[in-house]
């Protein structure tokens, strides 16, 4: 237990089970608290294994079932059975077997033979000793009891047991028999007379033997090691506490301190080593004979040690003059260095703390191989595991450093306490102990000043550990008498060395430091070479103090008896009224269920509180008061406001916890995360966290105030605060981990370890100790809680582990088992199941076995766990594997009890009762009353099978219903808390306003930048980071001292001295002295204080000499690194490539990183020559050395800003050409893809000379590449010069790719031509304008892409639906915003790069061209091109240009009108009313949903605006110079041409307008009427835009339903893509309002009709190349196999036939083939869905395909089908997908989903958590009936006070429905009227 975290550090996951080794030998209630209270510690440690820990405590129960019932019994019977008297047998309690008072030994004289060789024959591994013990007679006896254990045997027969005086040989007292009491381990030796009183006598026992036995590793043993692979066999020692009786006879009692004089005979290729320095060796052939020096001091039997080994020693002599020696085996000696050091200076600072010698000549310390305990402080010759002992520099790492440093201390302080004054019995163990556990700390602190011990590791190893063992009624008292020598064993536990510890601490903080150390002084003195008991100890600090403070002084022993003879310790309950606190005290348990124990104490102690508050801040010498048994009162400070806090038990000092009342824990939590909380100390900052979350998981507090204290550490740079934070939180993460509460506590925790994770990543070369911890901290918790970074970089070392297992190098060794469970969970199925066949073939090292067995369980994927752990059963594994699953899988807890139940049988014959244990592991994480209904129905079910432990059934009962109280109590609460704490910022109304804007004072003028990245294997640990310099050359526009750059926290840069320089630019260069550099993390600034002012108007340069970053994989910015595979798959190649926009420039170098600082550059790159290099500019100069090549890149030929550069570096190939304006044009990517960049190399060719020449503007870059990266986040981005590209969106081959692939290159390469001039020409100002980079590349895509592809037509038939049909879907809410808006925070600057920048400012765009004219619109745009170029701009002075250009034309305020439409979000419904040929026209907010509540969190102009009407009517029909007419924010009224009753009219010509339009019914009918027979007449632009408005506004239950039904009723002859792909697209609500009525068969019949003609225009032949064909087949043929036409259904069972018989070839149309599944399964025959789904479910479905098979199964309309789909999706936890697809693709899905949803509500939501709720709010998208509405609210009345049920979705939701029966009401009659007569005269039967 000393040493486990060394035992896990070296044997990784195998080290639990040396601990549940133990669990055969265990059989006591002490044993059993042990065993539990590591549990307690260590359940959350990734590796722990909960069905085994709960197996092995239940064995311990059982064994102390059968001690209970069988032991006396047995022990009698085997004592009478081995008697040779006819004495009756002594009962075990009470313990009666202390030696003899009356003799008292004063010397040994001991010689031993030890045998360990094959020479030795049947000898080897024994030894032969004798004895001479000199003692003298305090009383009479004629019977001498020493010690002797069954192992040893003496030679009894006469003459060779002797007592002679010992001044008079030869006068002998007759022994007359002896006697062996195994029972006491006693060897009684009977005399003929008895022993007087103060005579010495001498006992001589000649001859005895024993074996060096290697089981337990104690008494005098056998310890083996190999070396140069022979197997070593050396002898050691270990008496500590009754084990030296095993190496020979003795008074083997504390007490009975003697000298000693030892003689070892050994072969003499070994060295003999005992407590003292040799005297003399002699040698008889191959043996030595080696005498030792008599001891110089006295000391008990148990600190006696011998080590007898071929072992080699280092040495020094201390400067007290004591030779220091540290011995190990031959192959270890170059790894004693460090214990050498640090021993002999812990040592000396010893020595010198207590002014009292070390009395022995030498101090020798040795590294055994095997030894049991970590180390055992024999004086002169301290013991060592060699692990404990050993540290090697560049292997071991900081962990076992500590743990080094940590027990030498240990033992050192043991050479004063424990052996100079020892304890009197092993009931005051603590005396030893405790100080030993107490001084280690001030030890490290002397020896390592930077770890700062003291404050950093003591509470986590001492405290805190006290604290869990002894929150419950199975502790016990400091002072406890024990006998039995499994008693005494059981008291070396954490209450005699932790609890010890910490009540020291208590006592010198009461006491003081001075009187504390001089009592402690007294006490050695007084104490020296003799015993003590505690109270000697109380009386010796009590007479310090009387001498100190006088009648101030304290009644030590009265205060400490209530500490040392009660377990326990108190929780102290404070409560505040004004500045008066009260105080109470009462014991702390955890368990309030655990059952009290009446032992006679009151459990009220003497408690010494500290205290201090908000205005006093005292923390070295705080106020105190003592708590005399009972409660107390004491004042705050006089000037204490309420809103300030109060602090009790300052830095944790007094062994007790604090429960504050609820207002000062969020008083405490805010000033923590509001003000410098380095204010607050350290360990107090530990204490209040490790407080609130241990009282709260008591159940006597609520967990959201530990909830809310952890919001500071996302600032937190101290270890321990940390480690306590990440370290309780299990308890609590347990609770919410099948909760919503879940991912939110995920997300929080990963902000909080992000700093600390980013600090040194995974860079463990540096020596800082306490780096190391809060490194290794965050490496484990940053993967468990799946952070990017630290889950790519799991994933990619693992899987280079996976291709050579044999370097240990590359995983480091405290991190294997998180590395391999992380790679797993995150990593795709392909690495679990190579590392599952590698497990399985037993490929995997035998050191690992163990953790990658655990980490299989750390999958994700049901199926994969599920196979898993019906693997583990077939290799009866179970209990193993299953718990692995329950504790490592999210999906593990519901995948692991189905599995548990169904096989139960099975599984209990195997494991027999063992497998009750992993059922209770599932109470750890039951919570529910769901949980609790399933476990009580599982224990009711077998609690009368024999064998069934019912008190550990009732035990995980008692726990699951404690944790339903505590989520009943706490759930909403920290819900609630962990959502508003991982809000983006800005979400909550009063989001702290962004003041990160770089200040004005400097402005950059040119960078010289120079970056290094490390890509392969030979870079060894740099490999996947980066190294920089960079040189910025600014102006000083305003006289300043401080310089301040962006720089990520990602960033290394190196500050220290003469690496940031600051000079003049101008010859000669004069330096400026850097003060000091400071990074503000909030804002990304780096701040470079300077010793004076730099002059305003001068040029100065900033050089920074290094900077080192990683090459992140996880989220694709700043530079990053990118993988692909080449040839077979194997071969895995990296690149580096750039996503520098927004704000991730700064990632890679610092930078002044805003848009409108522009500079040149000057960019160089030095990459291995197996990569090329690519950036803005072409290459200038390129020179090789070695295998690295240096590429310098020439300068920037314009200025830019830093989110426009970019650099590529990788193994890719270009095609080229020359543009005819002399640019050079090369598209890049991978080499496999080469033959896919041609028609990206034209296209973008051509598209570019085109807008060079459409805007008469230069492109002024040499170079135009474009690179296609295989992981690129984005589609594209438009770095100047190096444009980047996600692959698909780049890669087009007609051979391989269809036109929807064409058309998406083709359209995104336009897009970033387009930004050559917007955004990069001329760039935005700030971020708040994004529309002017990304609205006008949207707007003008369209340009390019017609010139380029001119049959495409994407203006009539692409423009609408890619911009103004998005735009309004996205602005039609209260959750859009304005197009400008202020943004600062990073998440609100990508919040603009979305549907409002990009379509509606596109549509924006196309709204100024239609107003001020094309030509106006023009020249406006050039003016403002040429005006801004290489400069910014904002949207005003944009409108300025427009307003200037048209300023003798239409004189438009153009900024008047656009402020409407770019101030204020959303957009106006024109509606229009006609009275003859007078049109009157109305505005309003188009909101889609009525019930939607509105925000005023924007700036608005009462949401009315400027908007350009254009109108035409059927008489003029002018559709190309339309009527324009403004509405000025208000009504209007104009004229039509017409005054004919039946004609009709248009507004929004070709819906140029940015606003819908509302007709009175008559005209809806007017236009539906002319457009059968007459569509032609009206462009296709209008036609899409009646079908797009009619449906939208029918939706929002603006007008009826049936009018857009008629509208449909032109659609037989209607041959364009657009107006069909409108009514694809917006039909669907209306389908799914008729889904389930009888309409529903009118409207599949009218679309068969109206789809006919278009279906049979080109059915299934692909063969063409006509682009705007392609895109109206696709559409028809989804149609039309959608809405059952035969001839369509036809061909889809034959296509999918035709691959179902052979399914590794697929000729199916990749954009059809999801409608060819789903319409085959649909109207296919029963056996085609057998046949389909045996295929799915034996995972036989190509991996790209199986997403699509899901979906088509539920496409059956067989209710049975459907039914047996939903039981499947059940069993494998694919309910939220497969309900989703049945619903959406079954005609019969609605009610058997619902059934099955409802009648299994209780396991979906066990499964899927909160989320579940999600599957019951997607019926509401087809529920429309009053039945429908109660159902749903049915549903909510049960469950709406259940702990996460969602009130404001499930609210929605009713309101949804509700609208939809509205909607029913409103339209449902005259629609399905019109369905009917619209299809009773078809005569084509489809």
């Amino acid at each position: 237990m000393n040493n486990w975290y060394q035992l896990k550090q070296t044997h990784g996951n195998s080290a639990f089970s040396i601990v549940w080794q133990f669990a055969s030998y265990m059989n006591t209630d002490s044993d059993l608290a042990k065993l539990e209270g590591f549990g307690s510690k260590y359940y959350n440690m990734p590796g722990f294994s909960q069905a085994t820990y709960q197996s092995n405590i239940d064995s311990v129960k059982l064994n102390i079932d059968w001690m209970k019932r069988n032991y006396d019994a047995v022990h009698q019977q085997l004592m009478n059975a081995t008697s040779d008297t006819e004495e009756p047998v002594e009962e075990r309690e009470p313990f009666d077997g202390r030696l003899l008072e009356s003799v008292i030994p004063s010397h040994y004289d001991i010689t031993l033979k030890l045998y360990l060789d094959e020479e030795d024959g049947d000898r080897q591994f024994h030894f032969d000793g004798s004895v001479d013990v000199t003692f003298t007679m305090n009383g009479t006896t004629d019977v001498i009891y020493i010690h002797i254990h069954d192992t040893i045997e003496p030679d009894t027969s006469d003459d060779m047991i002797s007592v002679t005086l010992a001044n008079a040989p030869g006068t002998d007292i007759t022994v007359t028999r002896t006697e062996r009491v195994h029972k006491y381990e006693f060897l009684k030796i009977y005399l003929e007379s008895a022993l007087e009183h103060g005579h010495e006598y001498k006992l001589t026992i000649e001859s005895f033997n024993g074996t060096l036995l290697h089981d337990d590793l104690v008494g005098l043993y056998l310890s083996n090691y190999t070396e140069d692979g022979q197997q070593m066999h050396m002898a050691a020692t270990q008496f500590e506490s009754t084990y030296a009786r095993r190496a020979f006879p003795c008074f083997d009692e504390p007490a009975l301190k003697a000298t000693f004089g030892v003689t070892i005979t050994h072969r003499n290729t070994r060295i003999a080593l005992c407590n003292m320095p040799v005297e003399s060796t002699t040698a008889i052939g191959d043996w030595n004979t080696t005498v030792f020096e008599r001891t110089n001091v006295v000391m008990p039997t148990y600190l006696i040690a011998i080590v007898v080994a071929d072992f080699y020693s280092v040495e020094t002599v201390t400067d007290n003059g004591v030779v220091f020696r540290v011995w190990s085996r031959k192959e270890e000696v170059e790894n004693l260095d460090y214990a050498l050091q640090t021993g002999s200076k812990m040592l000396t600072y010893f020595e010198d703390y207590w002014n009292i010698s070390y009395p022995l000549p030498k101090e020798d310390m040795v590294a055994i191989p095997d030894f049991a305990s970590g180390a055992m402080e024999n004086w002169g010759l301290i013991l060592y595991r060699e692990s404990a002992l050993i540290y090697e520099l560049g292997y071991n790492t900081e962990m076992r450093k500590h743990s080094v440093a940590a027990i030498i201390a240990h033992e050192l302080v043991h050479m004063w306490f424990g052996n100079l004054v020892t304890m009197e019995w092993w009931d005051h163990l603590w005396l030893n102990e405790g100080f030993a556990s107490f001084y280690e700390y001030p030890a490290m602190e002397f020896a390592e000043p930077t770890w700062d011990a003291f404050n950093q590791f003591h509470p986590r190893d001492d405290l805190y550990r006290a604290f869990d063992y002894d929150d419950s009624w199975s502790s016990r008292p400091v002072v406890n008498y024990v006998g039995w020598p499994d008693d005494v064993r059981s008291q070396f536990d954490r209450i005699a060395y932790q609890k010890g510890s910490s009540i020291i601490m208590m006592m010198r903080t009461f006491l003081g430091y001075d009187t504390f150390k001089e009592g402690l002084r007294d006490y050695l003195i007084a104490y020296q070479y003799d015993n003590a008991v505690s109270d000697q100890l109380f009386d010796s600090l009590a007479a310090a103090d009387e001498r100190n403070r006088g009648d101030n002084a304290v009644d030590v022993k009265k205060i400490m008896h209530s500490w040392v003879l009660q377990m326990g310790y108190p929780v102290v309950t404070v409560s505040r009224d004004g500045n008066a606190i009260h105080a109470e005290q009462e014991r702390f348990i955890m368990d309030p269920n655990e059952t009290p124990i009446d032992d006679g104490h009151d459990y009220k102690w003497h408690v010494y509180v500290t205290y201090t508050d908000q205005e006093d801040m005292e923390f070295v010498d705080p106020h105190d008061i003592w708590m005399e048994k009972g409660p107390v009162d004491f004042s705050l400070s006089d000037s204490l406001s309420d809103d300030d806090w109060y602090l009790v038990n300052i830095d944790h000092k007094t062994y007790f916890r604090v429960k504050y009342e609820n207002s000062n824990w969020e008083k405490l939590a805010t000033y923590l995360k509001d003000h410098d909380h380095t204010t607050i100390p350290v360990r107090t900052r530990s204490q209040l966290l490790e407080d609130s979350f241990s009282i709260a998981h008591a159940h006597q507090m609520d967990q959201v105030y530990s909830i809310k204290l952890m919001e500071y550490l996302v600032k937190e740079t101290e270890y321990l605060p940390m480690y306590t934070a990440l370290n309780r939180i299990g308890y609590t993460r347990n609770m919410l981990s099948r909760t919503a509460a879940y991912s939110y506590l995920e997300t929080h925790l990963r902000t909080i370890i992000n700093n600390n994770y980013w600090e040194k990543q995974w860079d463990f070369s540096h020596h800082e100790h306490l780096a190391y911890y809060k490194q290794y901290d965050a490496i484990v918790n940053g993967c468990y809680y799946g952070h990017g970074d630290c889950v790519a970089t799991s994933i990619s070392q693992f899987n280079r582990w996976l291709d050579d297992m044999t370097d240990t190098s590359i995983i480091h060794i405290n991190l294997r088992y998180t590395v391999y469970c992380t790679a797993i969970k995150y990593g795709p199925d392909s690495l679990w199941e190579r590392t599952w066949s590698l497990y399985d073939s037993d490929s995997i090292p035998s050191g690992e076995r163990s953790n990658i067995r655990s980490a299989l369980a750390c999958s994700d994927e049901t199926w994969i766990v599920r196979r898993y752990m019906e693997y583990a059963m077939s290799k009866n594994d179970a209990l193993n594997v299953i718990g692995n699953v329950v504790r490592n899988s999210a999906v593990g807890y519901s995948l692991a009890w189905e599995f548990i139940m169904d096989n139960w049988n099975a599984l209990k014959d195997v494991h027999g009762s063992g497998i009750y244990s992993v059922v209770w592991t599932f109470a750890d994480y039951m919570n529910t009353d769901a949980d609790l209904m399933k476990l009580q129905a599982f224990v009711s079910k077998n609690e009368f099978v024999p064998g069934f432990p019912q008190s550990t059934s009732s035990s995980a009962i008692d726990k699951v219903k404690l944790n339903i109280d505590w989520r009943e109590r706490n759930y909403e609460a920290v819900y609630q808390q962990l959502v508003e704490a991982t809000a983006e910022p800005g979400e909550p109304a009063d989001r702290e306003p962004f003041e990160g804007r770089l200040p004005t004072t400097l402005e950059p003028s040119q960078y010289d930048v120079t970056l290094k990245p490390y890509l392969d294997e030979e870079d060894n640990e740099k490999r996947f980071s980066f190294d920089g310099s960079v040189e910025i050359t600014f102006t000083v526009k305003e006289a300043t001292d401080l310089i301040v750059i962006h720089a990520h926290n990602t960033l290394t840069v190196n500050t220290s001295e003469s690496m940031i320089t600051v000079e003049t630019s101008g010859p000669p260069p004069r330096s400026v002295a850097v003060q000091g550099v400071t990074y503000v993390e909030k804002y990304e600034f780096l701040n470079i204080n300077l010793d004076s002012t730099l002059t305003e108007g001068e040029d100065y340069v900033l050089k920074i000499e290094s900077f080192t970053g990683t090459l992140h994989h996880a989220d694709f910015q700043g530079l990053y690194l990118s993988n692909y595979t080449e040839g077979s798959g194997n071969d895995l190649k990296h690149l580096v490539a750039t996503q520098f926009e927004t704000t991730n420039t700064r990632r890679a170098f610092p930078c002044f990183d805003e848009p409108a600082l522009k500079a040149l550059f000057d960019i160089t790159i030095i990459h291995r020559t197996s990569r090329v290099a690519l950036c803005n500019m072409p290459v200038a100069s390129q020179t090789t050395s070695g295998d690295w090549n240096t590429t310098v890149f020439e300068r920037t030929a314009v200025l830019m800003p830093t989110y426009l550069i970019a650099i590529i570096v990788a193994d890719f190939v270009s095609v080229e050409t020359m543009t005819p304006n002399n640019v050079l044009v090369r598209v890049w990517s991978r080499r496999e893809e080469v033959g896919n960049l041609d028609y990206a190399l034209e296209t973008a060719s051509e598209q570019l000379t085109y807008l060079e020449d459409y805007w008469n503007i230069a492109y002024p870059l040499p170079k135009e590449d474009m690179v296609a990266i295989p992981d690129f986040y984005f589609g594209a981005m438009e770095n100047w010069g190096l444009i980047t590209y996600r692959e698909t969106r780049l890669l087009y081959n007609p051979a391989n790719h269809t036109h929807y692939r064409k058309h998406s290159v083709g359209s995104i390469i336009a897009h970033e031509l387009a930004h050559m001039w917007f955004g990069n020409l001329v760039t935005l100002d700030w971020w708040d304008h994004v529309w002017l980079n990304e609205g006008f590349a949207s707007f003008y895509t369209n340009h390019a892409v017609n010139h380029s592809d001119p049959t495409w037509d994407v203006f009539n038939q692409f423009d609408p639906r890619a911009n103004i049909y998005r735009a309004f879907d996205y602005d039609d809410s209260w959750s859009s915003h304005p197009i400008v808006r202020p943004v600062g925070w990073s998440d609100e600057i990508w919040s603009q790069f979305d549907t409002i920048g990009y379509s509606k400012g596109s549509c924006l765009n196309m709204m100024m061209e239609t107003f001020l004219g094309p030509e106006t619109f023009y020249e406006g745009i050039q003016n403002y091109l040429n005006q801004y170029q290489y400069d910014n701009a904002v949207s005003s002075q944009l409108f300025d240009e427009l307003t200037q250009a048209d300023e003798n034309k239409k004189g438009i305020n153009v900024s008047e009108v656009m402020d409407t439409w770019t101030l204020q979000m959303g957009y106006p419904i024109i509606t229009l009313s006609r009275d003859g040929n007078s049109i009157h026209a109305e505005q309003e907010r188009f909101i889609m949903d009525p019930n939607e509540t509105p925000n005023d969190n924007h700036y608005d102009m009462g949401y009315k605006w400027y908007v350009p009407l254009t109108y035409t009517d059927q008489t003029e029909m002018e559709f190309n110079s339309p009527h324009e007419l403004w509405m000025n924010m208000t009504s209007t009224d104009f004229t039509l041409s017409t005054s004919a009753d039946d004609d009709w009219y248009l507004v929004n010509i070709d819906h140029k307008g940015f606003y819908r339009v509302k007709y009175e019914d008559d005209n809806w009918d007017k236009l539906a009427a002319y457009l059968k027979g007459n569509h032609l007449n009206l462009p296709v632009r209008t036609r899409s835009q009646l079908l797009e408005e009619s449906f939208s506004i029918a939706h929002a239950h603006q007008m009826d339903q049936v009018y857009s039904i008629k509208m449909l009723e032109y659609l037989s002859d209607e041959t364009d893509f657009l107006p069909w792909n409108t009514v694809v697209t917006e039909h669907v609500h209306t389908r799914d309002m008729l889904k389930r009525t009888a309409a529903y068969g009118y409207l599949e019949r009218h679309l068969r009709f109206l789809i006919n003609n278009s279906y049979w225009e080109s059915e299934w032949d692909f063969s063409h190349d006509d682009h705007l064909t392609y895109y109206k087949q696709v559409n028809a043929l989804k149609t039309a196999c959608y809405y059952g036409h035969q001839a369509c259904v036809d061909q889809t069972k034959t296509q999918f036939s035709q691959w179902l018989d052979d399914i590794n070839v697929n000729s199916i149309n990749v954009d059809v083939k999801d409608t060819v599944y789903c319409t085959a399964i649909k109207h296919g025959s029963d056996s085609l869905w057998e046949r389909t789904w045996s295929l799915y479910d034996s995972d036989s479905i190509p991996s790209t395909e199986t997403s699509s098979i899901r979906a088509a199964l539920a496409c059956s309309k067989e209710q049975w089908l459907i039914e047996r789909y939903l039981d499947y999706a059940l069993m494998k936890n694919m309910t939220t997908t497969i309900i989703g697809d049945v619903l959406r693709n079954s005609a019969v899905g609605f009610n058997p989903a619902w059934e099955f949803t409802m009648n299994n509500w209780e396991r979906i939501k066990e499964v899927h958590g909160d989320s579940s709720y999600g599957i019951v709010w997607q019926f509401a998208d087809y529920m429309k009936t009053d039945a429908d509405l109660s159902k749903l609210q049915a549903f909510g009345n049960k469950y709406m006070t259940m702990p996460g049920f969602p009130t404001t979705t499930y609210e929605n939701t009713v309101n949804k429905i509700k609208l939809n029966i509205i909607w029913m009401t409103r339209n449902y009659e005259a629609v399905y009227q019109q369905l009917r007569d619209a299809t009773q005269n078809y005569t084509y039967s489809m």
